[in-house]
């Protein structure tokens, strides 16, 4: 799939303002031209044009900026949290038994394994946000649009199922780090970043 760049997006907004600008100057002249001769488009108040025109484009670029923000605090919060959950595994010692050093688990496989779901859930992730959207007229009105949308959300489920299945692999790892000798309340604080 394509990767949605935003000049699509860019080239609509170009559209735009030469629509609205024709239909202000061009058609009016034109057909007023016919009917009325002695109309030259002067009574226009430009303030309220120029608002009509400025407003929503500053209104578009104000929200994308916002979900971009947004978007990078969940992206600086997962960072955070698959950091976390790794070191939790990774380092993170008990005293009953002897600890690290005494126990049967394999903790640098068990490590390893840890940070291959983590990230598998990070690649998965990307692929799924980085789809192209399904949400545009084009996808409900035409038979191809129907089939591209299909396609995306089919790929859409199959990236979910398999990223849910890392994080109950995550869960299990919790679970075997536990029987080890990990303490009950600190494998909870994995669980809150899972």
């Amino acid at each position: 799939y394509a990767k949605d760049d935003g000049s699509e997006s860019c080239g609509k907004t170009v559209i735009s303002i030469h629509s609205q600008l024709y239909l202000t100057f061009f058609s009016p002249r034109y057909n007023y031209g016919k009917t009325h001769s002695d109309w030259d488009g002067g009574s226009m108040d430009y303030v309220i044009l120029a608002f009509a025109v400025t407003s929503p484009i500053a209104a578009a670029i104000a929200m994308a900026y916002a979900r971009r923000e947004r978007a990078l605090v969940y992206i600086s919060d997962f960072r955070s949290f698959a950091s976390q959950i790794y070191i939790a595994h990774s380092l993170w010692d008990w005293s009953e038994d002897g600890g690290r050093e005494q126990s049967d688990l394999d903790l640098r496989a068990h490590s390893d394994a840890v940070m291959a779901q983590i990230v598998g859930i990070g690649d998965e992730l990307a692929r799924f946000l980085t789809l192209p959207t399904t949400s545009r007229s084009i996808h409900r009105m035409t038979k191809q649009g129907k089939r591209e949308a299909a396609q995306t959300v089919e790929v859409a489920y199959l990236l979910l199922e398999s990223m849910t299945r890392r994080f109950t692999r995550l869960a299990v790892y919790g679970e075997r780090i536990k029987a080890a000798g990990l303490p009950s309340g600190e494998v909870s604080r994995i669980r809150q970043y899972e």
